[in-house]
């Protein structure tokens, strides 16, 4: 099965920003005739009806990154990815700036609109001498986080080891590697709240620091031990 939108590798932080961005526009642009539909939706079947709405990927000129072969996809799905990688988009332009310290960093994978596989993430970067800057990129809608996705991330990342609880943190800090949470404004109120094991205690086993902001898109580093430490 294609991807909505495919993975890049090995390409320039704006080549990448440009080629996602690209992608990007033209799933609004079609997501937006879809949405133009929902009026017409009879009322006593209407969240039936829209839940079902297709849009049609077939018309326009699509990005090159758009999936291989994809001719419609879920109206829901798309604003749910859309989200996502305005996130993504945020971070990838951050990260151009100088105050990131990643801007001469060249992008190892990035993964827009699926779920990393081969312990990749969403976004990797990588300098020249091989030192990494990790990114996972949500677009939680609230403070609440009722998928557990901070502590999916935090596996995914390598700073929690994913038992079952996802709360084990005996293992040692991922090397030569910089870890970032990329959230909404919502989410990024309620996340460096002291409330969760790994954040606990006098020694925690981390903690997040505000690195920076674009648009409603706040990034966090993950950093080993205590705010003190």
């Amino acid at each position: 099965m294609s991807h909505l939108v495919e993975p890049l590798k090995k390409v320039t932080l704006q080549d990448c920003y440009i080629s996602v961005q690209k992608a990007h526009d033209f799933l609004v642009e079609r997501g937006k005739k879809a949405v133009a539909g929902l009026n017409q939706k009879s009322d006593k079947n209407w969240g039936v009806a829209c839940k079902r709405v297709r849009v049609d990927l077939s018309a326009g000129v699509p990005s090159e990154y758009i999936g291989k072969g994809l001719t419609e996809h879920s109206l829901v799905e798309i604003i749910n990815q859309c989200a996502t990688i305005e996130r993504l988009l945020d971070a990838l332009k951050w990260a151009q700036t100088p105050k990131s310290g990643l801007s001469k960093y060249m992008v190892r994978c990035c993964h827009p609109t699926t779920s990393s596989a081969d312990n990749e993430n969403d976004l990797m970067l990588e300098s020249e001498n091989g030192k990494m800057a990790c990114f996972e990129v949500s677009d939680v809608a609230s403070g609440k986080d009722g998928n557990n996705k901070e502590k999916k991330s935090l596996v995914a990342l390598g700073v929690l080891n994913g038992d079952k609880s996802g709360e084990k943190t005996n293992q040692g800090w991922p090397k030569a590697r910089r870890a970032f949470l990329v959230v909404s404004e919502e989410f990024g109120k309620k996340l460096p709240e002291r409330k969760r094991a790994w954040l606990k205690g006098d020694a925690p086993h981390c903690h997040y620091k505000k690195v920076g902001a674009e648009g409603t898109t706040v990034i966090f580093e993950v950093l080993n031990g205590g705010p003190d430490a």
